[in-house]
This record gives C-alpha cells, structure tokens and sequence, in this order.
C-alpha cells in the first residue's frame, strides 16, 4: 500500500530517530507523499526520555503502586499505565491547525518568540 496520500495535522520539532534509522528509512521509501522532511538541527543536543510530572508519578504510585519513573512499568503484559494519563480523545483536535495556517514556519516570529521565552 502507498499509504494516506494527505496528511492533516503535522508539527514536529523533535524527532529522536536515532535509535529508529531503519524504520525512518523505511517510511521515506514505503511513503514518499507523507513521510515527514528533516529540515535540519533545531539548535540542540537532547536524551531520549519523557517529562512525567511529580504530581502524576505520585498520584500513580499511591494509586495503584506503579513507577512511572521506572522504564519496565511501561510493559503492557503487566501493567496498565495508560490509566495514569489522558486519553488522545482528550486534545480538542478543532484548537488544531494546519501548518501553513500558523507561524511556526515564520522564522522572524519564532526567532522572537525564542529571544522573548527562552524556549530555544
């Protein structure tokens, strides 16, 4: 299969295909129209990892004894983390925009966003 020929909502300011090279090369190849386009370096090194918060992790812990802190809390075989978090349904997809009816490709704007907030 060719796979979707549009795609709706796409923004990704980081992609940690590091560890994923093979899979990344198979989706430029099995899905040219769609595959997304590395545009180049954001500005800065990072880790694989996930931002949980404290209060969640707590809340899950004295919940149900789970750690989310803990990598192999994640295996589905026997937990269920996804309890501890919201579903997708939860992101009200009409707040959404394409991306050409934003400014996050405007690099005057983002660069004065990023000198305003820091969030390089």
């Amino acid at each position: 299969s060719d796979g979707p020929k549009q795609t709706y909502f796409h923004v990704g300011l980081e992609g940690w295909t590091n560890r994923n090279a093979e899979i990344w090369d198979l989706i430029q190849t099995n899905f040219p129209t769609t595959a997304p386009v590395n545009l180049g370096h954001i500005g800065y090194d990072g880790q694989s990892g996930q931002f949980i918060s404290l209060e969640v992790m707590q809340r899950a812990y004295r919940a149900t004894g789970l750690a989310l802190e803990f990598y192999r809390s994640y295996d589905a075989a026997w937990n269920d983390p996804g309890v501890h978090f919201d579903r997708i349904t939860a992101v009200d997809s009409s707040q959404l925009k394409p991306c050409n009816e934003t400014m996050l490709s405007e690099s005057s704007i983002m660069q004065k966003y990023a000198e305003l907030t820091g969030d390089w």
